[in-house]
């Protein structure tokens, strides 16, 4: 879970009326988003919602769902995998908790894989960045794309 956005008051000398959160669930595919989403609303209900109303009996918290992110869950054996891997020359596979359009894709019927440059632990921050080797290693990878898909389509 990741609270992305906290938006509350309007002046520093006055008491705001409400406040607002939003969060989102990067979840793998074996997990149940609906069930984690229910976990925060009972937990919050139940904690948070009675501490606040013992300061002010009227306060209360309504959640209001966004959108709801599909996971992509690429079979290891799908072709596009064995393409990514014969490209990268990584044998491995991982299920990662990050998203992007790949899942979009997949659920539109196009096979998807995530692979790219750079380090998780070094995106979506102030100082992101991607170190050069990883910009040469995904040169290398398109480079190599092209050589399996179009030019042998060609």
């Amino acid at each position: 879970m990741h609270v992305g956005l906290v938006r509350g008051g309007t002046a520093l000398n006055i008491v705001p009326t409400e406040c607002s959160f939003e969060f989102e669930f990067r979840h793998l595919p074996q997990d149940d988003p609906e069930a984690l989403f229910e976990e925060i609303q009972t937990d919050v209900s139940r904690d948070l919602l009675l501490e606040m109303r013992s300061v002010h009996p009227g306060a209360s918290i309504a959640f209001e769902p966004m959108a709801v992110i599909p996971t992509l869950d690429t079979d290891e054996e799908a072709d596009i995998v064995r393409l990514a891997k014969a490209v990268t020359g990584e044998g491995g596979v991982e299920k990662v908790s990050y998203n992007c359009e790949a899942c979009l894709f997949d659920q539109a019927g196009v096979p998807s894989v995530i692979c790219g440059p750079g380090d998780i632990d070094q995106a979506h921050k102030p100082d992101e960045f991607i170190e050069v080797d990883q910009i040469a290693k995904c040169e290398a990878f398109m480079r190599g794309l092209m050589e399996r898909v179009c030019i042998r389509s060609a």
